[in-house]
């Protein structure tokens, strides 16, 4: 049984509001994944901050309803960025990625990451205007 693009975003941006204090998250755009028939969202995301471990161990053991894994990789563009574009070309990228401002153009040009606007109004104070 395949969950709706909406619900796998809505996910995503909790996740990222979540963590959003304390490192900046991008969502990228990805197709509906499968769940367990009554079993929670599955989330990728990918990171290469330190210890990041610990915000997605205790992000899972607060919520039932998702599920996040976590995919460690390497820092900077010719290492985790590259990967992530690749991913993104292949049709396959991860649902929430770690990506720093100097990244952001690469990554608008090559129509890799969406836009999460909508999903976040109730959370709106956690994000500058421009973000």
């Amino acid at each position: 049984m395949s969950i709706s693009a909406g619900r796998r975003t809505r996910a995503a941006t909790l996740l990222a509001g979540g963590v959003a204090a304390a490192l900046v998250l991008a969502g990228c755009a990805g197709t509906a994944g499968e769940p367990a028939a009554d079993g929670p969202v599955e989330i990728t995301f990918q990171s290469w901050v330190p210890n990041i471990d610990r915000a997605v161990d205790a992000f899972n053991d607060a919520h039932d309803d998702i599920h996040v894994t976590l995919e460690t990789i390497t820092a900077g563009p010719d290492g985790g960025y590259a990967t992530m574009l690749s991913a993104v070309k292949a049709g396959d990228p991860a649902d929430v990625v770690q990506l720093g401002y100097d990244a952001i153009p690469d990554f608008l040009i090559n129509d890799a990451l969406e836009d999460i606007t909508p999903y976040v109004k109730d959370s709106e104070d956690l994000f500058v205007p421009w973000q």
